[in-house]
């Protein structure tokens, strides 16, 4: 079973959804967002892994836009 975070404590932090279907990765999105979280998607798993390896998670970054 995987742990959770209390939402009080989601605040600010960020998920990476990996999901080819467009409309499931835009609705989990709204879903995190809505829960608090910095959200940033990608279609493959290649994808993913540029994603982590060139805008690592806690480095800010301007071009981050959140899904609403």
């Amino acid at each position: 079973m995987a742990a959770s975070l209390p939402l009080s404590q989601s605040a600010g932090a960020s998920v990476l959804i990996v999901e080819p279907d467009s409309s499931s990765a835009a609705e989990l999105a709204r879903i995190f967002t809505s829960a608090g979280f910095k959200v940033a998607t990608a279609r493959a798993g290649a994808e993913a892994l540029r994603s982590l390896r060139d805008d690592p998670p806690g480095r800010p970054n301007p071009r981050r836009t959140p899904h609403a």
